[in-house]
């Protein structure tokens, strides 16, 4: 899991390090303090947001769970499927110890997971049409 989750995030990660700084980032499920720098310096960049774009920032970070796809998202350094992958990899690494492949995947992902893909698809739209 370990190694999936850095083919996805790494760049993404490195991305943002060189925009605002480093992420304390970890394996496991502790929270961990950010730099205080960062922090200000993606709360100035947010802010200097319009209202049309902060809110796509808004819905992709919650649907993402992460303000660094986010971002990405709204600067077009990541297209819907790629962030949908990054976004699911511990999902995805779940389908494989359960083997989805030959039993089936839990009954509504599919539906909830073609939705959002719906839903990024359509904030990219909106993005293009700013």
């Amino acid at each position: 899991l370990t190694d999936l989750q850095a083919k996805a995030w790494d760049p993404w990660l490195d991305f943002f390090k060189n925009k605002f700084g480093s992420l304390e980032t970890t394996t496991s499920l502790k929270a961990l303090p950010q730099n205080d720098f960062v922090k200000d310096t993606v709360k100035a960049y947010v802010t200097d947001l319009t209202d049309d774009v902060f809110n796509i920032l808004q819905f992709v970070t919650s649907v993402a769970g992460s303000v660094v796809l986010a971002i990405a998202f709204i600067e077009e350094k990541i297209d819907p499927d790629t962030l949908f992958k990054a976004m699911r990899v511990e999902e995805h690494y779940k389908a494989m110890l359960y083997n989805e492949e030959k039993y089936g995947p839990e009954t509504l992902q599919g539906k909830r997971d073609a939705a959002i893909q719906s839903d990024l698809q359509a904030a990219r739209r909106f993005l293009k049409l700013l």
